[in-house]
């Protein structure tokens, strides 16, 4: 079950929200004038931030999963 089958709660618009700042941040980053090496550090730290992100978010659906 998706969380669209199961309703949206606030955690689920919480979670969009987030995930849409960071593409959103990623799109001024590739406009932005910075040097190259500077955006690549930027990038490299937004990038481990979603995969702590996702860590995060496959354990709670594995609880949520195991409640069920």
């Amino acid at each position: 079950m998706t969380f669209v089958e199961g309703g949206i709660d606030k955690l689920d618009i919480i979670t969009i929200s987030i995930l849409s700042s960071f593409i959103n941040l990623l799109k001024e980053y590739s406009k932005s004038e910075d040097n190259n090496q500077s955006r690549v550090n930027s990038l490299n730290y937004i990038i481990e931030s979603l995969n702590q992100s996702l860590s995060i978010f496959r354990k709670e659906r594995a609880n949520i999963i195991k409640v069920r």
